[in-house]
């Protein structure tokens, strides 16, 4: 079968002088190479080098979150006495401080709601740390991952520790 398909080709080849032969297998080869590069060898350079940097972005997370373990692992609190009212200036003063943007707020009785969206995992959680050291926890933490790695969209809602 395979023979009869490349007959005709054969014969054409025949009938072709010599220099016509040599420019068709000099395109050929440059056809073949031309696939190569760009049908394999790019593509895979190109997904090394997302991958290099996607290791990278992680490598850092991963070492920020290093940094954070012991305050994490500590125990213990302030004794600062918090009211309901107060919850919202805290949380909003702690966000500031580790660079963490509140997308929406919502009181509710003595409970705080609030979305984050975008935000760096590390920081997040030096946030929920840190306001746990003042007395204010959380009942309720949602966490998604976002498309870009290292940050996430967070639902909390927040309420005095007893």
């Amino acid at each position: 079968m395979l023979d009869s398909l490349l007959e005709p080709i054969r014969e054409k080849w025949m009938t072709l002088g010599k220099r016509d032969q040599n420019s068709v297998l000099a395109l050929a080869v440059a056809l073949v190479l031309a696939i190569v590069v760009f049908g394999i060898i790019i593509p895979i350079r190109q997904s090394g080098l997302s991958l290099r940097t996607d290791l990278d972005s992680a490598q850092q997370v991963y070492n920020e979150l290093l940094t954070l373990a012991p305050q994490a692992m500590a125990t213990g609190g302030s004794t600062n006495t918090l009211n309901a009212s107060s919850i919202n200036t805290e949380v909003r003063r702690q966000a500031a401080r580790y660079g963490i943007e509140i997308q929406r707020f919502e009181p509710d009785g003595d409970f705080l709601k609030v979305w984050l969206d975008e935000a760096r995992y590390p920081s997040v959680v030096q946030w929920l740390g840190g306001l746990e050291t003042i007395g204010i926890g959380h009942t309720e933490l949602t966490m998604e991952d976002r498309p870009k790695p290292g940050f996430v969209s967070v639902r909390v809602t927040f309420g005095v520790v007893q």
